[in-house]
Parts: structure tokens; C-alpha cells; sequence
């Protein structure tokens, strides 16, 4: 029974996720009062390793997924980013994270020579001009 209150209460905390989190647990320690001190006990540790669990494996791994990121990348730029700017920081250090690695791999490509989408330069379009010529049929005469 506390382990199935510690799941039960985690997902209501993604709407409103600081609030949320206390107001959930609030929930199911107030079942749990019924059940004695023991139980209220067990709630409060279901649902801390629940929490923890999630917040360190879970929710890294669906952002760095989402992000094409390595989760411990990620979890290294929240870490930094609460660090240096508090609660904003780690708001934005999964957007910023993946600003630059989308940076890193236009440069690393550009460097390579490989074409990138929105990168037309005049070379570029030479070289597409020759090849769609070499691909033309020619024409009998």
C-alpha cells in the first residue's frame, strides 16, 4: 500500500511541479494515517526513492532523447546551470545545452565540407548546377 500511494501521488506534480510535489505527498501520508506510523513512514520512503529515481534517471534520460543529448551531459549543464544562475539556470540549461550542441555539429560539418540545410553559398550552388548538368540526358541529334 505505501508504495502504491508513492506512484500514485508522482504523476499528479506535472502540472504544477513544485507545488505538486508537497501537495502529493501530503496525500498519501493522510491516507497512510490510517494504516499507523509505520505506514506513513514507508509512504514517505516510497516516495522519496521514487522522486530521486525519476529525477536522476528518468527524466535525464527522456530530456537528453529528446534533446539528442548525453543524459549525463545533461545533468552536468543542470547541475552548472543552477550553480551559476539558481532556479533559471536550471530551467534553461537543457535549451542552452542543446543550442550549443546544435552548433558544435554545424560547425563540425561545415568544417568536414558536408552541405547543411540553410547553408546555400555560391560554391554550392555551382556545384549543384554541375552535377544536375551531368545528370541530364543528352540529347540525340
Amino acid at each position: 500500500m505505501p508504495l502504491l500511494l508513492g506512484v500514485v501521488a508522482g504523476p499528479h506534480r506535472g502540472q504544477f511541479p513544485s507545488s505538486a510535489q508537497f501537495s502529493a505527498v501530503a496525500v498519501g501520508v493522510a491516507i497512510s494515517i490510517v494504516d499507523g506510523p509505520s505506514a506513513i513512514l514507508w509512504t514517505l520512503v516510497a516516495y522519496i526513492v521514487i522522486q530521486q529515481l525519476e529525477n536522476t534517471l528518468l527524466v535525464p534520460k527522456i530530456m537528453g532523447d529528446a534533446l539528442e543529448l548525453n543524459p549525463a551531459i545533461l545533468i552536468l549543464a543542470l547541475a552548472v546551470g543552477s550553480q551559476i544562475a539558481g532556479l533559471a539556470g536550471a530551467i534553461l540549461a537543457g535549451p542552452f545545452t542543446a543550442l550549443f550542441a546544435v552548433w558544435v555539429r554545424y560547425v563540425q560539418a561545415r568544417l568536414r565540407g558536408e552541405m547543411v540545410a540553410g547553408s546555400v553559398t555560391p560554391a554550392t550552388i555551382h556545384l549543384l548546377r554541375r552535377t544536375k548538368s551531368a545528370q541530364r540526358p543528352q540529347r540525340k541529334a
